[in-house]
């Protein structure tokens, strides 16, 4: 599959993503892969007695995670992304807990050529939801994306 290059970007473009579950599994791999030890996340006393949550809460860098690899499915930057230059205004709006299903939503918001021949800036607003329709992340990313040949 090509992805979309530069020029086939448009203010306004928009994709939705199907949802995802995030899986016990899931969240036990993410913790092992990135070391990440707290009792938050692995004593289920301290979430019952140290916070306002039943259920596993998802480090929200789990959730961006997962949100980056649904938009990838979406095949605009497969093969035409050059490098993600940034991610501004990244906020975690609510959890995510294990075993709820989410999914993103993104839209280019600003296109800007840039000197260099080979691509420009593509601006994109993200918003991951729950199956609820809880927001839960936003952000701001910019790519440079190539252009046609």
């Amino acid at each position: 599959m090509d992805g979309k290059h530069f020029e086939d970007f448009a203010v306004g473009d928009e994709y939705v993503s199907d949802y995802r579950i995030v899986s016990e599994p899931d969240f036990r791999r993410f913790l092992d892969l990135a070391g990440v030890r707290e009792p938050l996340f692995e004593s289920r006393q301290y979430l019952r007695s140290g916070t306002d949550h039943e259920r596993w809460i998802v480090p929200g860098f789990l959730t961006l995670s997962f949100s980056l690899g649904l938009f990838t499915r979406s095949g605009w930057i497969h093969g035409t992304g050059l490098a993600m230059l940034g991610a501004e205004s990244l906020s975690f709006e609510a959890p995510v807990h294990v075993d709820d299903e989410i999914r993103v939503r993104v839209e280019c918001v600003e296109t800007t050529r840039t000197s260099l021949d080979r691509g420009g800036v593509v601006t994109l607003d993200w918003e991951t939801e729950t199956q609820d329709e809880q927001t839960v992340l936003e952000m701001t990313s910019t790519h440079l994306i190539a252009a046609r040949d």
